[in-house]
């Protein structure tokens, strides 16, 4: 069963709203994450199209709080459904969604399937690595203590 309610508003439209200071408990940083010093590399068996994604997104995961060491493995797999997106979308185009054939008639491209269960995965992982916006108002991160980035 997925979460009750409505989806969290992002802490800065909840602070522009008033609603942080209503109930500041609701929009706190609590929660303690140990994190590697710098951002985990790509595991070996990522493919070179998802390795574009694990470099595009892993940096910001990884400020953000939401990349660990222990979460590699599922951050490749959000790499590869990209990369398998991509390959799908681009075979629907050169393909068409509708494949005429001799004897068979015409049917839907199985490449359709591919786009929706990449599509689906895509969108369980996002929400995971906090890659929505309604999804990073659920992220309980506490900040570093970094004197140079301006945390008091």
């Amino acid at each position: 069963m997925g979460r009750r309610g409505p989806a969290k508003k992002p802490a800065a439209i909840a602070e522009r709203d008033g609603s942080a200071k209503k109930n500041p408990q609701r929009y706190a940083n609590t929660l303690q994450a140990e994190l590697p010093v710098e951002c985990p590399a790509p595991p070996d068996r990522l493919s070179e199209e998802a390795r574009v994604y694990w470099y595009a997104l892993a940096g910001e995961c990884h400020k953000m709080g939401t990349l660990a060491t222990a979460d590699v493995e599922a951050f490749a797999d959000l790499c590869e459904a990209h990369a398998r997106r991509d390959l799908a979308m681009r075979n629907l185009e050169e393909q068409g969604e509708v494949i005429k054939h001799d004897r068979k008639g015409a049917y839907r491209n199985p490449w359709g399937t591919v786009l929706k269960e990449a599509t689906a995965t895509l969108k369980d992982l996002r929400s995971k690595f906090g890659l929505t916006p309604s999804d990073r108002a659920n992220i309980r991160v506490a900040p570093k203590d970094n004197e140079d980035e301006g945390w008091e």
